[in-house]
C-alpha cells in the first residue's frame, strides 16, 4: 500500500479545477470495455446462488455505466463470492442462534465472525466499484444535497424567531 492520501479521481479534479495545472494522465483500459453480449459478463458458473444473484444484479448495471473493463471478471467473482459466503453464514446464525456453547460457556457463534469479514470485505470491494454513494461522490458520478441540520429545521418548520424577549412579566400560577 502507498502511503499518504488517496489521490483523487482525474473526474474530480476536472470538476474542481486543476489548480498546479499539472497535466492530467488519459484514462486507461486493461483490455477494453465489454459490450452487452460479451462473455465477460456471463456469470461464473462456479458462483454458489446468493454469488449468482449479486452478479446479476451488480455486474450489468456496471456494464451499463462504463466502470468495467474486461480485467474486472476475477475481481467481480471475488465480490460476489464474498456476498455468498456473507449470506450462507447468515443462514447458519440464523437456524443455530448467535450463541454456541463451548468450554468455557456461552460464547459468540463463530459463523458471526465469518459473516462480519466477508461483510467487510464485500464492503471494500464495493468501494472499489463505486457501490457506495461515498465512492459515487468521489468519483463525481453522485452529488450530495450539502444542506445542514439548520435548512432542515427551516424548510420542515420555518425561520425560527431568536428575538430575545427581555422585559416579558413571569406569569406564575
Amino acid at each position: 500500500m502507498i502511503p499518504g492520501p488517496t489521490p483523487k479521481p482525474i473526474e474530480v479534479i476536472e470538476r474542481e479545477g486543476n489548480p498546479g495545472k499539472r497535466p492530467l494522465p488519459e484514462p486507461m483500459l486493461v483490455s477494453g470495455r465489454p459490450d452487452p453480449q460479451d462473455a465477460m459478463l456471463e456469470c461464473p458458473a462456479d458462483l454458489p446462488a446468493a454469488g449468482k444473484e449479486a452478479w446479476e444484479t451488480i455486474v450489468p448495471q456496471l456494464a451499463e455505466v462504463g466502470l468495467l473493463d474486461r480485467v474486472d471478471r476475477m475481481m467481480l467473482k471475488a465480490m460476489c463470492l464474498t456476498w455468498a459466503r456473507a449470506m450462507q453464514a447468515g443462514k447458519v446464525i440464523n437456524a443455530q442462534g448467535h450463541l454456541v456453547r463451548g468450554v468455557a460457556g456461552l460464547k459468540e457463534h463463530p459463523s458471526l465472525k465469518t459473516e462480519r469479514d466477508s461483510l467487510r470485505l464485500f464492503s471494500s470491494f464495493a468501494e472499489q466499484f463505486a457501490l457506495t454513494p461515498v465512492a459515487r461522490t468521489r468519483l463525481g458520478m453522485a452529488e450530495f444535497q450539502r444542506r445542514s441540520l439548520q435548512k432542515e429545521f427551516e424548510t420542515s418548520l420555518g425561520s425560527a424567531d431568536l428575538t430575545p424577549i427581555m422585559d416579558a412579566e413571569v406569569v406564575e400560577e
